[in-house]
């Protein structure tokens, strides 16, 4: 099996143990044991599918991006129009999102489906962090 193969399908707990063992069982043909760097491969391929690490991975990647964005913007321009502010620009996204996915057309500006998604994740966020802040 081809670790690419990993990439493009889910699976369950089981499906991987399956797996593994199948794989281990190819390798044992060949010899006994699976080398350091087979070992890694298998968890690296587990690890690129594991819902939790993308989760992870992906709640990061958004808070890295809100970390930066809020250098160099502050919370002025969300407090200034408070949640309903938030709200206005969670539209705006998500009719960014109808041009993305739903009428799909070449863009003029670069902003990719997925960097959408996680502007729209980065609102929610930041408007849960300012009303606990009391700020809006």
């Amino acid at each position: 099996m081809d670790m690419n193969d990993f990439n493009e399908m889910p699976m369950s707990e089981e499906e991987l143990a399956d797996l593994f063992n199948e794989i281990e069982e190819d390798e044992h043909q060949e010899s006994e044991t699976l080398t350091q760097e087979e070992i890694e491969q298998v968890l690296d391929a587990i690890e690129e599918i594991d819902p939790e690490t993308q989760i992870k991975k992906i709640s990061k990647e958004i808070a890295d991006m809100l970390i930066r964005k809020n250098y160099d913007y502050g919370d002025n321009n969300l407090v200034k129009r408070g949640l309903l502010g938030i709200i206005i620009r969670m539209e705006d996204k998500l009719a960014r999102l109808d041009n993305l996915y739903i009428v799909p057309k070449k863009p003029h500006v670069e902003e990719s489906l997925e960097d959408t998604l996680k502007d729209i994740a980065g609102y929610a966020i930041n408007a849960i962090r300012l009303l606990r802040e009391g700020k809006i």
